[in-house]
């Protein structure tokens, strides 16, 4: 995840999986993107507003590759409920609560950084904020057939293929019953 779009796509795509389906495999592989997610450094190209305007430190267990099934059950669950708040509320963060959070800034190279440090579910909920702010959360919309919570490109109005397909199917099949009539 090299720009704040990726990173902003991957976190609300995890809002939408389907937890019951998770191989071990798949939870490897999500503890390894949640790392990178909460705690990943700058790589080359990279600015501070691509992490989501700040650097994270997870000081509490679990530690993002400690993360169980049950600990991305209810991190996609919480998640999944401040996404639809967002949507619901035209793109403000309502319901977000982040306790623990500490805020420390240190100059390095004339460019002021904030870090962030708490559990990783406060420090993902923090970075996922900024990433809302700079992306601007006005983006996410309720797909219409499936109400999953997707991040609009273009003119899209569903969240994907599948659904587009079957919104268009539908429509199909409603003028034709009028033709018929």
């Amino acid at each position: 995840m090299k720009t704040r779009q990726q990173r902003l796509d991957w976190a609300v795509d995890l809002a939408s999986l389907d937890m019951d389906t998770i191989t071990p495999g798949d939870l490897l592989n999500l503890r390894l993107k949640l790392q990178e997610f909460v705690s990943g450094g700058l790589k080359e190209g990279m600015t501070i507003n691509d992490l989501g305007g700040a650097f994270g430190s997870v000081n509490q267990k679990p530690q993002p590759e400690e993360y169980s099934l049950q600990d991305f059950q209810k991190l996609v669950k919480r998640v999944g409920g401040l996404l639809r708040n967002a949507v619901l509320y035209e793109g403000k963060m309502v319901g977000v609560k982040t306790p623990t959070i500490e805020h420390f800034f240190a100059p390095a190279g004339g460019q002021l950084l904030v870090i962030v440090g708490g559990s990783t579910e406060d420090v993902f909920l923090h970075k996922l904020m900024q990433l809302l702010q700079l992306e601007g959360a006005d983006r996410l919309l309720l797909c219409p057939l499936c109400r999953r919570v997707f991040l609009r490109r273009g003119k899209r109005k569903y969240c994907s293929r599948e659904c587009n397909n079957r919104s268009s199917y539908e429509r199909w099949v409603e003028r034709q019953k009028q033709a018929a009539e």
